[in-house]
């Protein structure tokens, strides 16, 4: 159980990460397609009970991998000045972030109805997974002080 301290829990997922981010690029290398689907999170019980997970053990993300059935257009990447800094932090180009928006907007217009920033903005302001708190508790990640 983590008591005191995030750290493995930060170690576990960014370790999950960088192997999903290996299979994306071994998949690409095989010519097969992949979807990252961050949404799993949502039902995250489910998922779990699902894929029979042991205690202590929880989804970060899923991986879809098939053959491409049709070429798709890339997704357009956010600009480095977005999201890179260096040597210290510093503030965001919030022009980069608008261009993006105005890009992504081009791009997704049949899909998405909000521009970019704004549905991260909302998705993240609103603590959209208290699903995901009360999992890590219950599976004793962390202590609930309730």
């Amino acid at each position: 159980m983590i008591e005191e301290s995030v750290d493995p829990l930060i170690t576990a997922v960014t370790d999950a990460a960088l192997a999903l981010e290996n299979a994306v690029i071994a998949t690409e290398a095989l010519g097969l397609g992949s979807v990252v689907v961050g949404s799993i999170r949502k039902d995250i019980e489910k998922v779990s009970t699902l894929l029979k997970l042991p205690e202590r053990v929880f989804p970060i993300v899923g991986l879809s991998i098939r053959k491409p059935i049709v070429e798709m257009n890339l997704k357009p990447r956010l600009p480095e000045a977005a999201v890179i800094h260096y040597d210290t932090y510093q503030e965001y180009d919030y022009n980069a972030i608008k261009a993006y928006d105005d890009t992504m907007e081009k791009f997704a217009e049949a899909r998405e109805t909000k521009r970019w920033s704004k549905k991260f903005a909302d998705y993240f302001s609103s603590s959209p997974n208290k699903k995901v708190d009360a999992f890590l508790k219950i599976n004793k990640f962390f202590h609930s002080n309730n």
